[in-house]
């Protein structure tokens, strides 16, 4: 008779195998990765994060519009920065406004806030802008989120601060 502790080992191994190989199918050469976590991140976006792990700077580039989409409310918020991160800096500058745009259009506090933290990562004047923006908004907790970004920008231990808090997150 087997009991639990067997069948929770034998679970574990044949679980661990599978998962190997189809990693191993995953990351070799002539898979449209980018395709398949563009699916799964609808289907099961705690797998297709995972295995974006294993993606290339270019693949990662190819996903930016959902990785930055992902940094404004999601619950993985800090999954999604660490790939924006791990981008080359300027390519990332040169174009998280515009893919961030929709978000913050119709965005509340919540968008305003996670954004002003992505970009505080990015560029203190990328900050400041978007800071600025939130101040010139109907909402008063926008406004409030405006605020607080303008008083951490003008204060260098609060920047620093800041950031290690945000990276540390």
């Amino acid at each position: 008779m087997i009991d639990e502790s067997d069948k929770l080992r034998q679970d574990l191994v044949s679980s661990f195998w599978a998962y190997s190989e189809a990693l191993r199918k995953f990351v070799s050469e002539g898979v449209d990765r980018v395709s398949l976590v563009r699916e799964l991140i609808r289907e099961d976006i705690v797998v297709a994060l995972k295995l974006a792990e294993y993606l290339s700077e270019s693949e990662h580039k190819q996903l930016f519009n959902i990785w930055v989409g992902g940094a404004s409310h999601h619950k993985y918020v800090q999954i999604y920065r660490k790939f924006i991160l791990a981008l080359p800096r300027n390519w990332v500058l040169e174009r998280i406004e515009a893919i961030a745009e929709p978000y913050l259009a119709s965005g509340d506090m919540e968008e305003y806030r996670r954004y002003l933290e992505l970009y505080l990562l990015l560029d203190e004047e990328l900050t400041r802008k978007l800071a600025h923006r939130a101040l010139e908004h109907s909402d008063p907790d926008v406004i409030e989120a405006g605020q607080d970004f303008l008083e951490i920008l003008g204060d260098e231990n609060r920047i620093k601060e800041n950031k290690e808090r945000l990276a540390a997150d």
